[in-house]
């Protein structure tokens, strides 16, 4: 076996005919209410989670949020009742199945005839009883379980199908075990509980609406995780779906389509197009459209993006056809057409236009009416009827059109009219005498001026211009005249706006226009009216705003040159000229933008005249350049021994920026981290280093940094210890070991009694004394910076026969030898 479900394949719970429990009809009545008629809110969204604990390491509600955080939309409304959460969980459980519920996921242990709702810590379980007594109504549950058995349909009514076939509330299908449902203690999404997420992932994630398909799915994904695996397969064998498998789950609530199509169609070949949107007259596509009638007709299709889907249809015989609509989430339309076998006359001509007892009527206006035929594919002709009496005579014969043209009608004059409709086979259908009035004739209108009548402000040249139309559509004469002498006029002008060129007008000056015109294509009546509008009177100057361009430091310091760009501006007369001065270096004409370079604190001042002479208040601005970085120089300071080396070490940085100042001053060590700099900075640590620094100025410009520049510490002098070696009877070695890490051992003087004696300038560091007598025998180390350190000891006086055979003694202090009696 390939192990892939190939049928969709659910089982109907039923015992017999009839409406009861159990009983077909009921199956049949639940199936139609959840399709066809559920609640339209509060229910389709509607998801309810149980899950216990199923021994003391695995809690089964893992599995549920795992479900709930991964595949169920966030505009659901969940209800979970879990061992972690409080109260009487059988209690919690039955209410929220009796709230009415579109999906219910379940993990406890169960049976063949009870489910737990906390067995293992509270030994609760609902019974087949309890789901007979649910009372949620139409609000019917697709519920889900990984518990052992309640699925079992060998044994007579499990408790799933006690849950299907509640007539009163309980479910509209059931997914469970028909044995064991199996788990690993602590894992939640394995075997049982694997096969429970992959339903909502085939439900929600992969969109098959369907449940069967769902479920189909579900099994074939669950099974592939493990392929071969005996539990799997024991898993995938036990699962059963009591239910319609073709049913259409709700995952919003349910929408209303708009469904039209013709009502009537005849014997024989036609075309039939269904169109489908939604009640806001958008059009739906991929609604799925089937026609049925007996065994005639069987044609399904689904929409386009227009929302129309058309058949080619051969119906035999007179009757019904039935038109059913479905798509996911919209409520399905069941409507039909009727095959017409026999001929009928014409439908009665109404909806006439211009109305009956219409008044008012434009004397340009059409005749137009609605017509047509019950029976699909027969001709219509109409027969026109028009005149001024009410026996009006015949204008239009035999025409197809369901309008027709009447030229130009008289002003105030009433008429009557009606239409004849003929079909291909003689039959006839008279419309009722309708009757309308024309309307009187009307001068030419104006409407609102441009600018509005009375307004003030306005410049010295500009355009006036009026809309003038005759209601009635008629050719005119016009006329424009200004009190300044200006005129504008025109014939056999047509609707639209005229116009009058005005310029020279004198500021603060009222003027009149005078505006006539004549109906001279119609009645002859004409309209004269005037209009007033004044020029502005100008005391304002002009406004001059400044811009400053170019690279901003920090506090307002610029540290690039800078553009000036002045903008004058003056809505009334316009702007003549522009000035400004710049450090008082004197006024200047502004012709363009100009370029500012040297650093320091600079101050422009400006104004504008306008075209009669208003001068603005001067205004200034004040802007700061800094383009260079400080300067930074550097003073070694302490005691200078040998080679260049200190003996100590301090050192100070001054930094100068004569434009924005200095701000910082920072130093390094070597490859050490920066330092600020304040104070003259003492140097302890020997040895050979490097001082790099540079500092800021307070407009953000930063010094290339300088160095590094090298100096040498040594203020330790060598480490020295003096030692002597008896050679023979008037003869000793003295021998100096010397070490200086930092600048090295330069040489070792020998003194006797503060007499140099020897310089050794290289190691082993020695001298040999020759003599008897007691002196005092100085080494003095010195190291390359300059430093020494001296040891002393003394010389032997006496001779120790006992030691004088061993010349290798050597004594770190003073040996003094003894004569033998």
């Amino acid at each position: 076996s390939d192990w892939i479900c190939e049928v969709n394949i659910g089982r109907a719970s039923v015992t017999g005919t009839g409406s009861g429990n159990g009983q077909i009809g009921n199956f049949i009545n639940k199936i139609l209410t959840y399709e066809t008629n559920p609640p339209l809110t509060n229910y389709a969204k509607n998801a309810a989670f149980f899950g216990f604990d199923l021994d003391s390491w695995t809690d089964a509600e893992q599995c549920k949020i795992s479900i709930k955080n991964s595949y169920i939309p966030a505009s659901w409304t969940m209800t979970t009742v879990y061992d972690s959460q409080g109260g009487n969980h059988f209690t919690n459980v039955i209410s929220a199945l009796n709230t009415g519920q579109n999906l219910v996921n379940h993990a406890d242990h169960s049976n063949n005839d009870c489910m737990g709702t906390g067995y293992v810590n509270h030994d609760w379980l609902m019974y087949s009883s309890d789901m007979d007594a649910l009372t949620n109504g139409n609000k019917q549950t697709i519920f889900y379980s990984r518990g052992c058995d309640p699925a079992a349909y060998d044994v007579s009514n499990c408790i799933a199908e006690h849950f299907v076939r509640n007539n009163n509330g309980g479910g509209i299908a059931f997914v469970g075990n028909s044995r064991y449902g199996w788990y690993e203690y602590a894992i939640y999404d394995t075997l049982s509980m694997g096969f429970d997420m992959h339903f909502f992932q085939s439900l929600f994630n992969e969109n098959l609406y369907h449940l069967g398909a769902a479920f189909s799915d579900h099994k074939n994904d669950g099974y592939q995780e493990y392929p071969g695996d005996e539990y799997y397969q024991y898993i995938y064998t036990e699962l059963t779906l009591l239910g319609d498998p073709e049913l259409p789950v709700w995952k919003e609530n349910p929408s209303t389509f708009v469904v039209s199509h013709p009502s009537s169609i005849p014997l024989g070949s036609s075309s039939f197009t269904v169109h489908v949107q939604t009640t806001g007259g958008a059009n739906i596509q991929n609604a799925y459209v089937c026609l049925w009638k007996g065994d005639e007709i069987y044609e399904r299709g689904s929409t386009n993006s227009a929302g129309d889907v058309t058949f080619t249809i051969l119906p035999e015989t007179g009757g019904s056809m039935q038109v059913t609509v479905t798509k996911q989430n919209y409520l399905p339309s069941e409507t039909t057409a009727t095959v017409i076998e026999e001929n009928l006359p014409p439908y009665q001509p109404s909806s006439p236009n211009p109305s009956n007892g219409a008044t008012n009527v434009p004397i340009s206006s059409d005749l137009s009416w609605m017509g047509g035929d019950p029976n699909p594919g027969d001709t219509i002709t109409y027969d026109v009827y028009f005149g001024t009496s009410s026996t009006p005579p015949k204008v239009g014969f035999n025409q197809s059109a369901t309008t027709y043209d009447l030229g130009t009608l008289n002003y105030l004059t009433t008429y009557y009219w009606k239409i004849v409709a003929w079909d291909s086979y003689g039959e006839t259908t008279a419309g009722s005498l309708w009757v309308f009035t024309t309307k009187v004739n009307s001068p030419p209108v104006f409407g609102a001026p441009s600018p509005a009548n009375g307004s003030g402000g306005n410049p010295l040249s500009f355009t006036w211009s009026i809309p003038i139309n005759d209601p009635d559509s008629n050719t005119f004469s016009w006329s424009l005249q200004c009190s300044n002498g200006q005129t504008n006029s025109g014939t056999g002008a047509t609707n639209g706006t005229k116009t009058l060129a005005l310029s020279g007008l004198t500021l603060s000056m009222t003027y009149t226009v005078w505006v006539n015109a004549t109906d001279s294509g119609g009645s002859g009546l004409y309209t004269r009216r005037w209009y007033t509008f004044s020029t502005f009177s100008d005391t304002a100057p002009p406004i001059t705003t400044i811009s400053l361009a170019g690279t901003l430091g920090d506090d307002s310091w610029y540290i690039s040159p800078v553009t000036i760009t002045l903008t004058a501006t003056d809505d009334v007369t316009g702007v003549d000229y522009t000035m400004y001065n710049l450090d008082t270096t004197g006024w200047t004409l502004y012709a363009n933008p100009f370029t500012v370079s040297e650093d320091t604190t600079h101050t422009i001042q400006y104004y504008s005249v306008d075209n009669i002479g208003n001068a603005e208040t001067v205004k200034s601005a004040d802007f700061k350049i800094d383009q260079l970085p400080p300067t930074t120089t550097h003073t070694f300071s302490g005691d200078v021994g040998n080679n260049d080396c200190y003996l100590n070490f301090n050192f100070l940085l001054n930094a100068v920026d004569s434009t924005s100042g200095v701000l910082c001053t920072y130093y390094k060590i070597d490859d050490g981290g920066w330092n600020l700099f304040t104070t003259p900075v003492v140097i302890t640590t020997e040895g050979s280093h490097t001082l790099t620094y540079y500092s800021t100025d307070n407009a953000g410009n930063i010094e290339p940094m300088k160095g590094p520049f090298a100096f040498k510490l040594d203020s330790t002098a060598p480490e020295i210890t003096l030692a002597k070696l008896q050679i023979d009877l008037f003869t000793v070695k003295f021998f100096a070991d010397v070490n200086d890490p930092v600048s090295g051992v330069d040489y070792v003087q020998f003194l006797v009694d503060g007499n140099l004696q020897s310089n050794d300038t290289v190691a082993p560091y020695e001298w040999t004394w020759t003599g008897i007598g007691e002196y005092t025998v100085t080494a003095t180390a010195y190291d390359k910076a300059g430093n020494s350190q001296s040891q002393s000891m003394s010389t032997p006086y006496s001779i120790d026969i006992q030691n004088l055979f061993n010349p290798y003694q050597i004594q770190g202090v003073t040996v003094k030898y003894q004569q033998s009696e």
